[in-house]
């Protein structure tokens, strides 16, 4: 058995968890969700001494895609917590919250998240890597199959292009799955040893290709 701290900051907010694994199963202990904007900066500190009731034995930090300020605050934080890479998991959020979908949710929407309203720009999952669009471009086409789409945040330019197929999930609900995902992950790769500090996914440009 296994106990771990997970940090996600990428997606606008705050959320953070104490979970115990074991060789089957992930399960959350304790948690804290704060889905205001540069919440990080405010609390992270705080509610991580609250959630810090025993000792871990490692920590899972998301490494985006999302906010850049978020992003750098949350594995900066965490690289402080810990004594080495090796203590370190760095696990996107958006990856984990699919493939843990499509396997405990039997799920297989494409999972979008635009990112940033100001440049337009949305993530969203293609053969289990993560891509960018400009969501004023159309997106890639979806399979026969895929009759919905899950858009996180409300966005009508994105739900306009997929009309009656979106389902939007909220900020908190956001991040309660990306809990859920990046323990559902980490139950998973925690024995995989680090050989170096999580690297953020950072968005860049050029934002107006459709994929890169």
């Amino acid at each position: 058995m296994q106990r771990i701290l997970i940090i996600d900051t990428s997606l606008g907010g705050v959320a953070l968890a104490a979970a115990q694994l074991t060789t089957s199963s992930a399960t959350i202990e304790r948690r804290f969700i704060c889905s205001q904007k540069r919440a990080a900066e405010r609390s992270l500190a705080i509610e991580t001494r609250k959630i810090l009731a025993q000792p871990l034995t490692r920590t899972v930090v998301s490494i985006g895609p999302g906010s850049f300020t978020g992003i750098r605050v949350g594995i900066a934080f965490a690289c402080g917590l810990a004594a080495s890479p090796q203590q370190l998991l760095g696990i996107s959020s958006l990856q984990a919250i699919a493939a843990w979908l499509a396997v405990e949710r039997h799920s297989t929407a494409p999972l979008y998240h635009a990112i940033t309203a100001a440049r337009g720009v949305v993530a969203y999952m293609s053969a289990g890597e993560v891509k960018l669009a400009n969501v004023s471009l159309p997106l890639p086409p979806s399979r026969a199959d895929e009759q919905q789409v899950l858009i996180a945040g409300t966005w009508p330019c994105l739900a306009a292009q997929v009309g009656t197929r979106a389902i939007h999930i909220g900020a908190d609900e956001l991040l309660a799955y990306a809990l859920q995902a990046l323990a559902w992950q980490a139950q998973r790769m925690v024995t995989v040893p680090a050989a170096d500090w999580p690297r953020p996914l950072y968005l860049k440009e050029p934002y107006l290709r459709r994929e890169m």
